[in-house]
């Protein structure tokens, strides 16, 4: 019975040892110009040493990555007193020259502060200024004056490359690196869980990267980088909840150089624009009504497309690009997948008459409407 004890026991621990070592197993890979992932498996042994391409991603991108403190006033109590309240984030250099350093972050970091201050490491430090913000895109970019910036010729200031998040795959491994909870230049490995996520927030409704890499209270505006060392996103948000862990989002890098662009080039962010208002038509409504499902037009804006193209009150638009209109929030990502002066094609429904096929050439959406499509 000895005899057979060992031999079940050491098959056993065999067995259990080969799968326990396949658990430690990592992968690593790289997307090729077709954008398939490569999977090779790798010793874990190498996971932590000077090899590990993450590693080597971390010194890349340790220059780039800035930790935001920002100060508020707000309004407590019966009589209104003013407390100041300090809040924390991280911020992406994106360009340097002779003068200054243009850092990329969240909106939510800096919206309504009365100073900005960027560390570059924890001695060093400078204040800041928005240079522009986009609140539907919840991106800002602020601004150091070099000569601002005490010590500088013992620091190291590189500028992050940025991407193309359009290529980034379901998978894929990527790090958020930033400085959650004020613990500086920290970073968290995980993957692309989703993409194209819809995640309501306050003045906006963004198209989102999913990730289960660790993003905390502070890693607002840091970098979500790819194995190349390039930033594919801004960190913006995580889901908190009993029940919910790992469900961490980021701004796609290429929303982001749009952003970039207008704001340098502009001052503010050019959308494309419609110029309606409407509302939904269910499916118990039209058929109660004997109508199409669609978006009743209740509203035409003065000088819009829509008005030089013909769109009238009370036509309701049926699809957008060849694509079934439900909701606004349809006819809004049609609009937004394209650009100022791109035209797109509507399909109305009017009364009596035979279904109508529009094409309409977007305009700038004005600045100051912040409503309509």
């Amino acid at each position: 019975m000895v005899v057979i004890f060992a031999i079940v026991f050491g098959a056993f621990t065999g067995s259990s040892l080969a799968i326990f070592s396949n658990l430690f197993y990592h992968t690593e890979g790289k997307i090729n110009n077709e954008t398939n992932y490569q999977v090779q498996a790798t010793l874990p042994t190498e996971m932590f040493s000077q090899n590990n391409p993450w590693a080597n991603v971390y010194q890349n991108l340790a220059g780039s990555v800035v930790s935001i403190t920002s100060k508020i006033d707000i309004f407590t109590g019966f009589f209104n007193i003013v407390k100041e309240q300090e809040g924390s984030g991280s911020g992406v250099i994106f360009s340097v020259d002779d003068e200054r350093i243009l850092i990329l972050t969240n909106n939510h970091v800096v919206e309504g502060t009365k100073e900005i201050r960027v560390s570059f490491t924890p001695n060093v430090t400078a204040k800041a200024k928005v240079l522009g913000k986009d609140v539907e895109g919840d991106l800002a970019i602020i601004e150091v004056i070099k000569k601002n910036i005490p010590n500088l010729s013992q620091i190291t200031i590189t500028v992050a490359a940025f991407g193309d998040s359009d290529k980034t795959a379901i998978g894929e491994f990527v790090a958020a690196i930033g400085n959650p909870l004020g613990y500086d230049d920290s970073m968290a490995l995980g993957v692309i869980s989703a993409k194209d996520r819809d995640l309501e927030m306050a003045d906006s409704n963004l198209k989102l990267l999913q990730t289960d890499a660790a993003i905390n209270p502070g890693n607002s505006g840091g970098a979500l980088v790819n194995i190349n060392s390039e930033v594919i996103g801004i960190n913006t948000a995580k889901l908190y909840g009993s029940e919910i862990e790992g469900m961490g989002f980021a701004i796609p890098s290429n929303y982001a150089k749009g952003f970039i662009d207008d704001i340098l080039e502009k001052g503010y962010v050019s959308r494309p624009y419609l110029g309606v208002s409407g509302q939904v038509i269910t499916k118990e409504q039209a058929i109660e009504f004997d109508i199409p499902e669609g978006i009743l037009i209740t509203k035409v804006y003065e000088g819009s497309p829509a008005e030089k193209n013909g769109i009238r009150r009370g036509d309701i638009i049926i699809e957008g690009d060849g694509k079934e209109i439900k909701s606004i929030e349809q006819l809004s990502e049609v609009i937004a997948k394209r650009k100022v002066g791109d035209e797109i094609k509507l399909k109305i429904s009017r009364g009596n008459e035979t279904d109508l096929e529009l094409s309409v050439k977007l305009s700038e959406k004005p600045v100051n409407n912040k409503t309509a499509p």
